[in-house]
């Protein structure tokens, strides 16, 4: 492969989603727990923009810094809805944004938090060669 051709091929991934997983926009109402950037512990209600079967994304006041643990549990809001332990997950990514803070997190231990079926991920064409 020539260095011209390598670099074609790398600008062609720019824009490509190379998670392992197929990210859903999906609005879950969820509790965070954990401790932020300060040592505080906090407890925060908010709400997941997209999730993944092993992660999420969500806003918080806190500000937690990457490589921190939350135990995140999903609020049933049905009367009839099992009781949803948390499962631990740690923060990838933050952005500050105007009121608090977005945050990506991947999950530590098994547990279905969203009792959801995922799509399958479709193979980008350089993986099946």
């Amino acid at each position: 492969m020539t260095t011209a051709s390598y670099w074609k091929h790398l600008s062609s991934l720019i824009g490509e989603d190379r998670r392992k997983e197929k990210r859903v926009l999906l609005v879950y109402p969820i509790e965070v727990h954990g401790f932020d950037r300060y040592g505080k512990f906090f407890s925060e209600r908010t709400t997941t923009s997209n999730i993944s079967a092993d992660g999420c994304r969500f806003r918080l006041q806190a500000e937690v810094e990457p490589g921190t643990v939350v135990a995140i549990r999903v609020i049933h809001t049905r009367a009839d809805a099992r009781t949803c332990r948390a499962l631990l997950y740690q923060i990838v990514w933050t952005e500050p944004q105007e009121t608090g803070w977005e945050a990506g997190a991947c999950k530590l231990q098994e547990g279905d938090l969203w009792q959801v079926v995922f799509p399958e991920r479709v193979a980008r064409p350089a993986e099946t060669e």
